[in-house]
């Protein structure tokens, strides 16, 4: 605590805490306000400390002992006091550090996060050695000391990495698989659909036509008699034949197929609320489907 100014009253309020205290020997440090002021500043020089605490000792606020110096290495630690970094405030009152040492190491997490990496330290040591309450080579050789305690460390995490990595591995070749078995599987199915118009084909091998004929582009044809009524309709499977006949009248509906044991297929198709069929068969050049509108089912 220090008093600031040579002309006092007898009580006075701090301006850091903010507390009123009286001053017992102020009749001891001179009558008037210049007689204080010489005394001080003697006291001054006679102690090596500022005038403030001069003042401050001379009224038995504070031992003189604890004045900031005006002089030598002390008074050039006190001048460097205010200006280093708040975290080392702990270890420059425990005497670990000096404030001029505080003072060069300058920002302290900026600091230990350099001793961190040139050091291979955790962080935890590296504040430590930045505030010298750990020497850098007791540091070290804990750092040793626990890996050598720890030696399944980098193991276990290699062994991590591994099984990720197969996983990922099995994840992308299952994935492959799939997409290989799909693709062959669509390869399959359309050779089959395309397949399925040849005439050398048996009946009984060739598919369903109301099942594998929805996924085909199929073209017909449809020719007419001398009357211009149609006299044949030709396709590349029963089912395509038999869309094109239902599609030649309005309100003439597919109702089924079914094959018959020559070969032959029987179209069956509603129309007017009655069921009627066509005889579907081999084209006569054995690559399509045929069907006459006139012939009836035997």
């Amino acid at each position: 605590m220090r008093v600031l100014t040579a002309d006092v009253d007898r009580k006075f309020t701090c301006v850091g805490c903010r507390a009123e205290h009286a001053l017992p020997a102020l009749d001891e440090l001179g009558d008037t306000a210049e007689a204080r002021a010489e005394h001080a500043q003697d006291y001054s020089r006679q102690h090596g400390i500022d005038l403030a605490s001069a003042y401050s000792a001379l009224l038995g606020l504070m031992p003189t002992e604890r004045g900031l110096p005006t002089h030598g290495p002390k008074a050039e630690d006190s001048r460097r006091s205010a200006r280093y970094d708040r975290g080392f405030i702990s270890s420059v009152q425990g005497g670990f550090l000096t404030p001029r040492q505080a003072v060069e190491r300058g920002d302290r997490v900026l600091y230990a996060s350099r001793i961190s990496q040139l050091h291979g330290l955790s962080m935890n040591h590296a504040f430590l050695v930045a505030d010298n309450r750990l020497q850098l080579r007791d540091a070290l050789r804990a750092n040793a000391e626990k890996r050598q305690r720890s030696p399944d460390a980098t193991t276990t995490g290699d062994n991590g990495s591994r099984a990720y990595a197969g996983a990922f591995a099995a994840l992308v070749g299952g994935a492959t698989l799939v997409a290989v078995i799909g693709l062959w599987t669509t390869l399959l199915l359309s050779d089959q659909q395309v397949q399925f118009g040849n005439n050398d084909t048996p009946a009984a091998a060739r598919p369903d036509p109301e099942s594998s004929a929805p996924t085909l582009t199929v073209s017909t044809e449809v020719r007419l008699g001398p009357d211009n009524d149609p006299a044949e309709i030709r396709g590349q499977n029963p089912r395509a034949v038999l869309e094109a006949f239902c599609n030649l009248r309005p309100g003439r509906t597919l109702h089924g197929l079914k094959p018959a044991a020559d070969g032959r297929w029987t179209g069956s198709y509603q129309e007017a609320g009655r069921i009627e069929s066509i005889v579907i068969r081999t084209a006569a050049d054995g690559a399509l489907w045929s069907a006459v509108p006139a012939e009836s089912p035997d």
